[in-house]
């Protein structure tokens, strides 16, 4: 038998809910959104692995606070309540 060929390439995953009865609980996955790909991975076994970011599409690992967004992307893409002039304020205070 041949080996079934596996496309390699860093998944760009998406939450999504398999649950198909409304009267059960939700079972969210994150599913891979590439043309040809079938992946699918439970939330609870998505924390450390390597996905592809929505907005810059540059390789991330999938933490706490990307897991929680549908479209997960990487930290450097999160918008930040806090101004970067308070950013560079707070590193200037840090190195006195």
């Amino acid at each position: 038998m041949k080996k079934k060929k596996e496309s390699k390439h860093i998944h760009k995953l998406k939450k999504v809910n398999l649950t198909r009865n409304p009267l059960k609980l939700p079972y969210w996955v994150l599913a891979c959104q590439e043309p040809a790909c079938s992946y699918y991975i439970a939330i609870t076994l998505a924390l450390g692995k390597m996905a592809k970011c929505w907005i810059c599409s540059d390789p991330f690992l999938i933490d706490k606070v990307s897991i929680g967004h549908t479209k997960p992307h990487c930290n450097d893409c999160i918008k930040r309540k806090v101004k970067p002039d308070v950013m560079k304020l707070a590193e200037f205070v840090e190195d006195i």
